[in-house]
């Protein structure tokens, strides 16, 4: 297996906000690294698994995906930090 290169990249993209939403999973593989301007000129694209979005409330969702056949699970929870006055402002 030979090494990319350029660092993979990759994406999620959602339509909307709902309840769920089930998404495939992509692969960026080739193009310019972050650092110049982007050249998509030998970039691949691949379908690399699926991601579930789960909203419990406004707060709380669950993201449950399989990447390149790894399953996993992450618990997110909006976080509100506090209103800090600063003196002088």
């Amino acid at each position: 297996m030979t090494k990319p290169a350029s660092p993979p990249g990759m994406s999620c993209p959602v339509a909307r906000l709902q309840s769920t939403v089930v998404q495939e999973i992509y692969k960026v593989m080739g193009g310019t690294q972050p650092v110049v301007p982007w050249n998509g000129s030998g970039k691949v694209v691949s379908s690399v698994g699926t991601g579930t979005l789960t909203f419990a409330d406004t707060n709380n969702m669950t993201f449950n995906y399989t990447l390149e056949g790894i399953a996993g699970t992450k618990f997110i929870t909006r976080r509100v930090l506090p209103w800090i006055a600063f003196p002088g402002c």
